[in-house]
């Protein structure tokens, strides 16, 4: 087969496999699509469902509590223990109060159990006579500072005028053991959310009920806005979501509706796994025919892929690494050198490092030892720093970046390596630069650069030239011994 045959026919495997991924890839594209569609559809349903349901409930609520005031209405100055076994006469098993009580123009609030408290700091019989019939947002308890709670409030109206408050209390620890939806097997979770506060009055998911803007930092899925959601849920408008949660660590679908109750809505929140489980086994079936059809032709390019990227890797490491100390070479340096050339570093050290007496050691014992030097070197910079701060920018220079560390860690480090050079009879010149918000490292290079020349130039003024052989002298000795 020559040349052109092979190209030819690996240009064909390549063509045929691009368009079979594609349409496959197409496909299940269109089939996640219609069904995640076809789910959302089926959740708005189930949402839209169980907000009737609940509404039907706050008004069966508010029919119940209406005939109560009514008998009050119609006794004449009816004592605590008449009003105590009117709140007592009706149960609430079907709907979600708790408890009732009623409040008296004193301010005082009758329990159902016949205690009279002083409510005066929590509650106005003028402003809650004002108010007329409503359904309150999320409140505190005035028997447990620790219970949040609703009131479904109802005045008592005698002669035109209101003389008492009844109100059916549901509490929000209850609700929440109470409240079961038959939906999706159990696998779905329901809340009931404010949406003037933000407020969660039921969670069936979590122990703690929170507040919608708690979900904001949850990572979503492309095409969905967290503010679009916050404002429909505001404005009384239905929508979906889908998000990854953090409690299970997967996507989930969210739908929310109002309620008709207040600017309430529900909101029904179901797994994706879960909602999407009978289109999986479709989109399985077609994960299986594009593995079955791109082995076979994976199988021939994969030899051909894994020589490209071996030949790739190794001219890259021939360009890019030293050969001699395994660290990055003066190519990888200046290509680094370019591209951080506009990127401002919060805090960023430089060491420039030069190894004295490296031509003297080249002249006297020849590249072997002067590379067995280098190295040496080399091992003692990556043992501080790493790897990918480390370059040799040339014969016997080294340059060291580094983000982590200060000016004061990078001086321990540096005087650790300079013993470790001493303990084998070599000598470094180096010098250290740092700066906060410091844009490229030309700067700060120059002043590393600079510090190390000085630093060199007072080990030679201090020691002389001659000092390298004296040293190299010594090792000779030493080994010839």
């Amino acid at each position: 087969m020559n040349k052109k045959q092979t190209i030819f026919i690996t240009s064909l495997t390549v063509a045929v496999v691009f368009f079979l991924s594609v349409l496959v890839g197409t496909t299940i594209t269109s089939v996640n699509h219609q069904t995640e569609q076809s789910c959302f559809t089926v959740l708005a349903e189930t949402s839209k469902r169980l907000a009737k349901e609940l509404k039907a409930i706050a008004d069966a609520d508010r029919t119940i509590l209406t005939a109560m005031a009514a008998i009050i209405s119609s006794m004449d100055d009816p004592s605590d223990a008449q009003l105590r076994k009117i709140l007592n006469a009706y149960r609430f098993e079907s709907t979600y109060i708790s408890y009732t009580k009623i409040l008296r123009p004193d301010n005082t609030m009758l329990d159902a159990n016949g205690t009279v408290r002083d409510v005066s700091d929590t509650f106005c019989f003028a402003d809650e006579a004002g108010a007329g019939t409503y359904l309150s947002s999320l409140r505190q308890s005035t028997l447990d500072p620790n219970e949040s709670v609703l009131h479904h409030a109802i005045p008592v109206i005698k002669d035109r005028k209101p003389i008492y408050i009844l109100y059916g209390v549901i509490s929000i620890s209850e609700f929440s053991e109470k409240y079961k939806a038959d939906i999706y097997d159990g696998q779905a979770y329901v809340f009931l959310q404010d949406g003037d506060t933000g407020d969660f009055f039921l969670d069936t998911w979590h122990e703690d009920i929170g507040n919608i803007e708690d979900y904001a930092n949850r990572k979503l899925q492309p095409g969905y806005s967290w503010d679009r959601a916050f404002h429909d849920l505001k404005s009384g408008e239905g929508g979906t979501l889908a998000f990854t949660s953090m409690t299970i660590n997967n996507v989930v679908f969210m739908r929310y509706d109002p309620t008709g109750i207040n600017n309430w809505n529900v909101v029904v929140v179901i797994p994706k796994d879960v909602a999407l489980y009978e289109s999986n086994v479709v989109t399985h079936r077609l994960y299986r025919m594009a593995a079955l059809i791109g082995t076979v032709m994976l199988l021939y390019m994969a030899c051909v892929t894994y020589c490209l990227v071996r030949a790739y890797h190794q001219v890259y490491k021939l360009g890019n690494e030293d050969q001699t100390t395994g660290l990055q070479n003066r190519n990888a340096y200046e290509k680094y050198f370019t591209d951080v050339q506009n990127y401002m570093f919060p805090s960023l050290s430089c060491v420039y490092v030069d190894v004295n007496g490296l031509h003297e050691a080249n002249n006297k014992y020849g590249h072997n030892y002067g590379d067995e030097m280098l190295r040496f070197v080399a091992d003692a910079l990556k043992d501080a720093f790493l790897y990918k701060q480390i370059f040799r920018v040339g014969g016997d220079e080294f340059v060291v970046f580094t983000e982590d560390a200060g000016a004061e860690e990078c001086a321990e480090k540096m005087e650790d390596i300079a013993k470790r050079m001493e303990s084998h009879d070599y000598s470094i010149a180096y010098g250290i630069s740092h700066r906060d918000n410091e844009l490229g490292i030309d700067r700060i290079t120059q002043e590393a650069d600079a510090l190390m020349l000085e630093n060199k130039r007072r080990h030679y003024s201090e020691h002389g030239r001659r000092e390298s052989d004296n040293l190299f002298t010594s090792r000779e000795t030493h080994s010839g011994s």
